[in-house]
């Protein structure tokens, strides 16, 4: 699993039923990678593809329960790590560490 798949099925798991596009858009890479991205993902059991009861062009993509699992054990794998980086700081030092990463985050969302 990739971190880019990993990332794909947290946003899956967030927003249900998005289209490709909209994958595409929020990850900020090309149509093409997700598409190959979601045949991989579908291929090995962690997403479906539903065809939109609005559009026959558009198909809605969902996790599946192996989907779900595996989304449960990165989230713990992640805490993990998580925990290990954070466990030499301080609380303040955490508390800063945190505050500068959402910082970050924010402005490579935008």
């Amino acid at each position: 699993m990739t971190v880019q798949q990993a990332r794909t099925l947290e946003l899956i798991e967030k927003t249900p039923g998005m289209i490709q596009r909209q994958i595409a858009e929020f990850l900020s890479i090309r149509d093409a990678s997700v598409s190959s991205m979601l045949k991989n993902l579908e291929r090995d059991g962690y997403v479906i593809r539903r065809r939109d009861r609005h559009s026959d062009r558009n198909k809605r993509i969902f996790l599946t329960d192996k989907g779900m699992a595996i989304i449960k054990e990165l989230g713990h794998l992640f805490a993990e790590v998580e925990n290990q980086v954070i466990a030499p700081l301080s609380k303040d030092e955490t508390i800063i560490l945190l505050k500068l990463l959402r910082k970050m985050d924010a402005e490579i969302s935008e």
